[in-house]
């Protein structure tokens, strides 16, 4: 399914280390598989929930790596717990 591919893709562009043009790229991978699962699974289905977490971190990631963004509240947005 494309949207477990962008989820992958997302998490390994992230985990390969800051990079600005590279976490755009993780950043627009993550979003889209999340739009994928919520259209194909529901917000409820364990790979959304899954996405959302990967989400969650990858913009707590982002906020460590170059803050001032407002990325702590986009990870905020994330987070479910």
């Amino acid at each position: 399914m494309l949207a477990r591919f962008l989820l992958s893709l997302g998490s390994a562009r992230a985990g390969l280390g800051f990079d600005p043009h590279r976490f755009a790229a993780a950043e627009a991978n993550l979003l889209e598989a999340h739009e994928l699962f919520v259209a194909t699974r529901g917000d409820e289905h364990e790979d959304t929930r899954e996405c959302v977490q990967a989400l969650a971190g990858f913009y707590d990631a982002w906020a460590r790596a170059a803050p001032g963004k407002d990325r702590k509240a986009q990870a905020a947005k994330w987070k479910t717990d």
